[in-house]
């Protein structure tokens, strides 16, 4: 039943020093001809089994009039899904000693693939957990990535990775998405195509902007910047509101405009990867 209790701690061990190997080879990409060509190809072998989006769930963010709010999308999926699978630690900020966020709130997977997952570091769940467990992750601070990620499936020795979807719960100082900001602006491209932003929204920063700095320290992606004394957003924000939520100036506003964002973000979420029967 997936991988063995002492082959995933042998990983968890491994993925503790990633910033050893991650970022030397993020470096090497900041050499302007690398970087250039790594804008420049085509989507990579394997992309395919990559496909997760950030769920905005600050209280500030605006959608349509008689709308959900984007964590409907995830309340759809944990109903819809024929299996449910907590860890019992995130591995991220388990391997970080992380101590601004829980550590018990572990990655949640869905689908008759989860069904694999070895219960010796994990819990097999219903319904009314799994929706609790991602509550209490929304109420930790912790920003939601939904979809399919081939990474999971590897380390959990999953082989129908095609019906099971992971649920990141992603604090912004030891989630692995957040190598993203030390990656040039145009190999931030080739990443873009495997973390694809909600349907619809939109990340405007407004003229109260004082350029005070605390969005730029805020995202976990680096997709911020201070430029000539004020916050820019990279052409590749991955719409996730983190900034919103510490401006203290309401420079930055998060919306959602498109009242059909939440059918047309479970269609396409649905076509990456199954989670029912």
């Amino acid at each position: 039943m997936g991988t063995s209790e002492k082959a995933f701690n042998n990983i968890m061990e491994i993925f503790k020093y990633r910033d050893l190997y991650v970022k030397p080879a993020l470096w090497g990409m900041r050499i302007p001809l690398v970087a250039k060509l790594i804008g420049l190809l085509p989507k990579p072998p394997g992309m395919d089994l990559v496909q997760l989006t950030y769920l905005p769930v600050t209280e500030n963010i605006e959608v349509p009039p008689g709308s959900a709010v984007p964590a409907s999308i995830m309340e759809h999926f944990i109903k819809e899904a024929s299996y449910h699978v907590i860890l019992n630690e995130c591995i991220c900020r388990t391997t970080k000693d992380c101590k601004d966020y829980p550590v018990d709130l572990g990655c949640l997977f869905m689908g008759e693939g989860a069904r694999d997952i070895n219960p010796a570091y994990s819990r097999h769940v219903g319904e009314e957990e799994a929706l609790e467990h991602f509550h209490r992750s929304v109420e930790a601070g912790l920003t939601p990535a939904i979809g399919r990620f081939i990474g999971d499936a590897l380390a959990l020795g999953i082989k129908n990775h095609g019906r099971m979807m992971t649920v990141c719960h992603c604090c912004p100082c030891c989630c692995i998405s957040q190598y993203l900001g030390d990656m040039p602006e145009q190999a931030k491209g080739l990443t873009s195509r495997a973390i694809v932003p909600l349907e619809g929204v939109k990340v405007i920063i407004n003229d109260n902007c004082v350029g005070c700095g605390l969005c730029e320290k805020t995202c976990p992606f680096g997709m911020v910047r201070i430029v000539d004394g004020k916050a820019r957003l990279s052409e590749h924000c991955l719409g996730c509101g983190r900034c919103t939520t510490v401006c203290k100036k309401d420079a930055i506003e998060i919306r959602i405009e498109d009242p059909e964002y939440i059918n047309q973000a479970v269609k396409r979420i649905k076509g990456a990867v199954n989670v029912g029967i």
